[in-house]
């Protein structure tokens, strides 16, 4: 199951994570499901995009491989970024879809 939401803007999260130290890790996750208005479940994968929302940032290739990635597992999506409006488009209709 996909849960989108499309986020104007985010508050910083609580800690700074570094190469070999990963303390607040779960906490940051938790509070971003909050904020996202997503079901808050450590042990689900949420994938997270910040980017402008065009085909030479790669969205070309998410949106194609995100239908495979939501039929094999339990995912959480949460998308910030503006652009070309079929990408906009397709990740609304994501969201409402859930």
């Amino acid at each position: 199951m996909l849960r989108a939401m499309i986020l104007l803007q985010i508050q910083p999260l609580l800690t700074t994570l570094h190469l070999t130290d990963f303390t607040g890790k779960v906490q940051d996750k938790l509070e971003l499901q909050r904020l996202a208005g997503l079901r808050e479940d450590a042990g689900v994968p949420v994938i997270a995009i910040i980017s402008r929302l065009v085909a030479h940032k790669g969205l070309d290739l998410i949106t194609k491989a995100m239908e495979n990635i939501v039929r094999n597992c339990e995912v959480q999506l949460v998308v910030l970024g503006k652009g070309d409006r079929k990408y906009e488009d397709y990740f609304h209709l994501a969201a409402e879809s859930v």
